[in-house]
């Protein structure tokens, strides 16, 4: 079995990378973030890669939905990430499945992808092998931040890392 890497372990550079964060924020009845020290928590993480040239893909939930329903949307958080990492364009991506691939190979520098509320997705909660391997196409290494879904058998937690 091979030794757990932390990511200041080894030199991660120039790379894409698919980020499992907890963005699971609170919200008001209002529908605005009431607490958003999940975003802040995943900060270090996103900040550590972005300076060593990797492009990130963040892959999140935001509360429980049982099928897509735009008020489970991750719009709240990423304008909130925006205004965190306000030198990087950060860009939600509506359905990674039947989105435009191009958007993910020609990935820039100062772009962050979001995947749209990965529980949109009936796979990510019932496992599936083929719905791993789409998301661990989408780049070179899988980094695990969502410390909060960790024990989750999730296929966006146990999926890529296989």
């Amino acid at each position: 079995m091979s030794k757990i890497k932390f990511i200041d372990e080894i030199e991660i550079t120039n790379k894409q990378i698919l980020v499992r964060v907890d963005f699971d924020v609170s919200l008001n009845p209002d529908h605005t973030i009431a607490n958003d020290v999940r975003i802040q928590k995943n900060l270090p993480t996103l900040k550590y890669l972005l300076k060593n040239n990797n492009r990130i893909i963040c892959i999140a939930k935001l509360n429980r939905p049982k099928t897509r329903d735009l008020k489970h949307s991750l719009r709240l958080v990423v304008k909130r990430l925006q205004e965190y990492i306000p030198d990087y364009k950060i860009i939600l991506i509506d359905d990674f499945l039947t989105c435009d691939q191009k958007i993910f190979r020609d990935q820039k520098l100062n772009e962050i992808l979001v995947l749209e509320n990965i529980r949109f997705y009936p796979k990510e909660k019932d496992y599936s092998t083929i719905f791993a391997k789409k998301l661990a196409a989408l780049a070179d290494i899988y980094v695990n931040d969502g410390f909060a879904v960790s024990h989750r058998t999730d296929t966006s937690v146990i999926g890529p890392p296989k």
